[in-house]
Order: C-alpha cells, then sequence, then structure tokens
C-alpha cells in the first residue's frame, strides 16, 4: 500500500523549492495558527467579537497561503479533488439542474391549483346544499 501511494506522489513531481525554504514555510503556517489561537483568547477583553473574528480569519488564510506554497501543498491537489467531489455530493451542473427546477416549479403549481380547485369546488357544493335546505 506504502509503495502505491509513493507511486501516486510520483506522478505529481513538481520542481521543489528547496528544503530550507520548504521548512520556513511551514514555521510561518504553524506560528499564523498560534498567533490566532493565542491573540484570540489574549485580546478577548480588549476587542470585539467581530474584529477578533476578522483577525482569526485573515490569520488563518495566511497560514492556508503558506502552506499551499510548501512542496507539500503544491503536489496534493486537495481543494480541486474536494470541490470536485462536492459537486457530485451536493451541486448539480447547470443543464442537470434546469430540468430538475421545472418539474418543481410543474409541482408547485399543480399542487396549488389542486387545493384550490378542492376549495372552490367544495365551497360551491355547499352554497348549492346549503340553498337546497333553506328553500325545503
Amino acid at each position: 500500500m506504502a509503495t502505491e501511494i509513493k507511486k501516486a506522489l510520483n506522478k505529481f513531481k513538481i520542481k521543489g523549492k528547496s528544503k530550507g525554504t520548504n521548512t520556513l514555510l511551514w514555521i510561518i503556517a504553524v506560528a499564523l495558527i498560534i498567533v490566532a489561537a493565542v491573540g484570540n483568547t489574549y485580546f478577548a477583553a480588549q476587542l470585539s467579537l467581530v474584529v477578533r473574528v476578522l483577525a482569526l480569519v485573515a490569520l488563518g488564510a495566511g497560514a492556508v497561503a503558506a502552506a499551499a506554497l510548501t512542496n507539500q501543498g503544491q503536489t496534493i491537489h486537495f481543494i480541486k479533488e474536494s470541490r470536485t467531489e462536492l459537486r457530485k455530493l451536493f451541486g448539480q451542473l447547470r443543464p442537470e439542474s434546469d430540468p430538475n427546477n421545472l418539474n418543481r416549479h410543474c409541482d408547485v403549481c399543480s399542487g396549488f391549483f389542486s387545493v384550490m380547485g378542492y376549495r372552490l369546488y367544495h365551497r360551491s357544493i355547499g352554497r348549492i346544499f346549503n340553498q337546497l335546505i333553506i328553500r325545503h
């Protein structure tokens, strides 16, 4: 199994950065995550929640960007693959969704007209029945 993984990773071999640059990028990524965690607790009393959340998002994005620039971040196409999988699970392509939207629209219209027809029919039958009872 390990050899299969190595073979799969060898397919994605990209000219990498030097070991020192790669290590520095990982240190930056981890440092940004630590700064975000410590800063969030340290500034809890001084800064509002909105400012702290914006800072967390910015530091998290910086950490992800730094990690994506490393050799490991470049060889693993995780973001593209996960987006494709999400599309398979949740989102349909436009040509696939148009007939479904049309079907939903027809279902809603059919349901509305069925309910309204039922109510109007029974209302008119009730009036006719009441008129027959009142006359006799």
